[in-house]
């Protein structure tokens, strides 16, 4: 019964913002295996080496993936110039 109700959605928002970044062909795959191994090690808390760990919430989550997701046109640019 200590169940959080989640009001403003956040929990299916960030699922329906994973589904559309699978489904977006702009970015590439290598891309989108960094973004998605990125939330996965937020979600565990592995942010900060050699330090506390700190999970990052769904609702941060969702902000970094909005982002991401925003401007795939700079995965481009980031993939090709640094590998």
């Amino acid at each position: 019964m200590n169940e959080k109700i989640d009001i403003h959605r956040i929990e299916k928002g960030y699922n329906s913002a994973k589904e559309k970044l699978e489904q977006n062909n702009s970015i590439i795959p290598v891309n989108k295996e960094l973004i998605f191994k990125f939330l996965y090690d937020c979600e565990l808390g592995k942010t900060i080496k050699g330090k506390a760990k700190t999970k990052i919430g769904k609702s941060r989550l969702l902000k970094y993936l909005l982002i991401l997701n925003k401007y795939p046109e700079l995965w481009k640019f980031f993939y090709f110039h640094l590998f």
